[in-house]
């Protein structure tokens, strides 16, 4: 009797022992994925006060990095029994699984995106995150102007994936090029006019040296990276590419489109389906909808 009760202490102690270990190794990689992803998100570094250092990495390499990173973390999070965690663990775990593995699949995809226009660029983030930037001192002044070179890369980058997309065959749609153009046509403008120069009003903080210090570097940016590597997108952007460009819109008329849209379809709303079973279900939603309107102007008269 005394052995069958000490062996169900041992069992019940090494049953807590494997919660408290699944909890803290859950926690762990939670922190970690947040951390990992506070290092690259300017919106969540915004919000959350942070300052910025970087700017955004649109590359194939960086995504890659980002799918290599999801595996491990799916790897730790297999080692993890669900059931000696909460409800709240779970659901956290869930969470975790869910976007880590729509990071390694999408991986595959990475050239069906168009990081370049309006709709989908972090360009408005990144511009944003620029046009908030609070100069408190003399440090601050040198980052703003390391974050203007690391502009004119992210740009690069961009023109770089662009270029590379047209190599496989995948262009963005005639009618969606002005657009394009236009937002970074906007951004490429000289001197003062320029959106990345600074007025007087936000340098208050700064003794008179800073200040020209940092306006002098601003405008050596401008002038020698940020605008030379907007050029270089636009140029890539020719008449060239808008004539080898498809003239419909939609993943489609891409080669391979048709996978990269059934991963997007996921991505966007958690569901296996395939385009056609949505396709449908949007019919069904309207039919359904117009039978109460019908129900309600007949109770109306």
């Amino acid at each position: 009797m005394r052995e069958t009760l000490v062996l169900l202490l041992m069992a019940v102690t090494a049953g807590c022992a494997t919660a408290v270990d699944s909890s803290r190794e859950l926690r762990q990689i939670a922190d970690e994925v947040w951390s990992r992803e506070l290092e690259g998100n300017l919106s969540a570094r915004m919000r959350l006060g942070l300052p910025i250092e970087t700017m955004p990495d649109p590359s194939y390499e960086n995504a890659a990095a980002d799918a290599a990173s999801a595996r491990r973390v799916l790897e730790r999070l297999e080692r993890i029994d669900p059931r000696s965690l909460s409800e709240d663990e779970r659901l956290t775990l869930g969470v975790l699984r869910w976007r880590q593995q729509l990071a390694v699949d999408g991986l595959p995809h990475f050239w069906h995106q168009f990081p370049v226009t309006p709709y989908n660029s972090r360009v408005r983030e990144a511009n944003e995150a620029l046009a908030q930037f609070t100069f408190r001192g003399g440090a601050d002044a040198q980052r703003y102007v390391r974050l203007l070179a690391g502009y004119a890369r992210f740009i690069d980058a961009l023109t770089a994936v662009v270029t590379e997309q047209r190599r496989r065959g995948i262009l963005i749609p005639q009618p969606e090029l002005p657009l394009v153009r236009g937002m970074f046509g906007g951004l490429l403008q000289e001197g003062d006019a320029s959106p990345f120069a600074l007025a007087g009003g936000r340098l208050s903080a700064l003794s008179g040296e800073e200040r020209a210090a940092l306006m002098e570097g601003v405008r050596q940016a401008i002038e020698r990276q940020i605008n030379p590597a907007l050029r270089r997108l636009l140029n890539v952007l020719s008449s060239d590419y808008e004539s080898a460009a498809p003239r419909a819109v939609g993943l489609a008329h891409q080669p391979g489109g048709s996978d990269a849209y059934r991963f997007l379809m996921r991505l966007h709303t958690s569901l296996d389906l395939t385009p056609e079973e949505v396709h449908r279900l949007g019919l069904a939603e309207i039919d359904r909808i117009e039978h109460e309107l019908d129900g309600i102007r007949r109770e109306l008269g």
